[in-house]
């Protein structure tokens, strides 16, 4: 039901404090229920529990419902943030408001795939792939949260975790000449209503919500923000566990439907909800370096109640892996000037039952043009030379720095630029924090 919009005698005194139930965490940056809290600290919880919400909405606008688009080629210098050159992507949207959807899969067991089935969130709910399949394709149903509705039989559920979820899925590319390959494997994978099919007509699919912006603005727009926030709450709900942070905004005018900036009528409201939005941004930018620093990031993809480090992470690079299915490792900023080096020996190499790879991106997370257009390089690479030990070296330098020319990635001498090593499917030395990588040292002048 949509709440009537709060008038100035409730949203209206900059004294009003109230006592929804409140949360923890120090600083308001978890989701743990605990004591009321003071309103400051339930803003900038609801802010930081909303923002992958309204920043995933802004990346699937104008994108087709219960259907996947296709990625159609590897990452250039001009594409999104941090693209990832391993994999050639599939995002779908689904919309369950007015029913079920059915993902279908394909057999595919050459190569590393996977659909990930993510909320809106970014929390990641569930994969069918190589890992969790064993490459096996097939039928699964992907219901709402309590869907007492029709299943068809023998067909697997994926319980979803609010009403608009999303699909992202990953084929390996192994290098440019591959890419016509995998675009031919597409066409077997697929989105559907479960009325499509099982050959029916369905019912009419609800309208999706208003778009004010591209994702890499959101929040920029101020108490905007909290009006954008009202109209996706009409379409996609909260997650059970964070219900209650949105629950505590209701007080202060944000939530299903409402437009703060219309409806409040205390600019001292008015001025903390903007204020708000700036703040919560800074400690989201600030959070993205507590992951650069060559360690693998062992907390992604279920964030388990902590709400800055998934709206970092939504803020870098969107939908990002359980640990289980690939783990990340992000170095921090290099001189391009410089030359670097990344020695590993063969019992260093990154523990991975599918593949691992070096990609390298300047200081605005894009990959670094250069003439020879490599941007990456993966384990899987037949021109990747390997030592007589099984180790290997992966240089980086603005030109040619010596040494076997496919194991060396180019960067900007005029630029500084970091290092992002994947590990698909990694092992369990990986998993509990036993691997680590070794350090990335300048290169000794030849």
């Amino acid at each position: 039901m949509e709440p009537t919009p709060p008038g100035p005698g409730v949203v209206g005194t900059s004294s009003l404090v109230p006592t929804p139930p409140g949360t923890s965490g120090g600083v308001g940056h978890t989701a743990d229920t605990a004591a009321p809290e003071d309103p400051e600290a339930t803003l900038m919880r609801g802010f930081l529990a909303a923002f992958p919400l309204v920043f995933t909405e802004r990346v699937l606008a104008g994108k087709p419902v219960d259907a996947f688009v296709w990625h159609q080629s590897r990452p250039t210098p001009t594409l999104d943030h941090a693209p990832n050159p391993d994999v050639i992507y599939a995002i779908g949207l689904v919309d369950l408001r007015a029913e079920p959807a059915v993902l279908h899969t394909t057999d595919l067991f050459d190569r590393y795939w996977s659909m990930q089935v993510s909320d809106l969130f970014v929390e990641s709910v569930a994969y069918v792939g190589t890992r969790e399949t064993g490459g096996a394709g097939g039928d699964h149903v992907i219901v709402p949260p309590g869907y007492q509705g029709y299943l068809p039989p023998g067909v697997p559920v994926i319980e979803a975790t609010s009403t608009r979820m999303v699909v992202l899925g990953r084929i390996h590319v192994r290098d440019d000449d591959d890419v016509p390959n995998v675009l031919a494997l597409q066409p077997g994978y697929s989105l559907s209503t479960l009325s499509a099919w099982r050959g029916q007509t369905g019912p009419t699919m609800p309208e999706a919500p208003p778009v004010r912006g591209p994702q890499h603005e959101t929040a920029t727009n101020g108490v905007a923000f909290w009006d954008e926030l009202g109209d996706i709450l009409l379409a996609t709900t909260p997650r059970v566990e964070e219900q209650p942070l949105f629950d505590a905004l209701l007080p202060y005018g944000i939530g299903p439907g409402l437009h703060p900036s219309e409806q409040i009528t205390d600019p001292d409201l008015l001025d903390r909800l903007e204020r708000i939005t700036v703040d919560g941004l800074a400690d989201i930018v600030a959070e993205t370096d507590s992951y650069r620093h060559w360690i693998p990031e062992l907390h992604a993809g279920r964030f388990d109640g902590d709400l800055l480090h998934r709206a970092a992470w939504c803020s870098d690079g969107w939908v990002t892996q359980e640990p289980v299915e690939a783990v990340y490792v992000r170095s921090e900023l290099y001189d391009g000037a410089s030359p670097h080096v990344l020695r590993m020996e063969a019992s260093q190499l990154p523990p991975a039952e599918a593949f691992w790879s070096i990609s390298v991106y300047g200081e605005d997370s894009h990959p670094i043009a250069n003439p020879q257009e490599r941007y990456s390089v993966q384990s899987t690479d037949p021109t990747l030379i390997f030592g007589p030990k099984g180790g290997v070296e992966i240089r980086f330098a603005p030109t040619w720095p010596g040494g076997p020319p496919d194991n060396w990635l180019p960067v900007d001498a005029t630029r500084r630029y970091n290092v992002f090593l994947r590990a698909y499917i990694p092992g369990d030395s990986v998993l509990d924090g036993t691997w680590q990588p070794p350090p990335i040292e300048l290169l000794p002048p030849p």
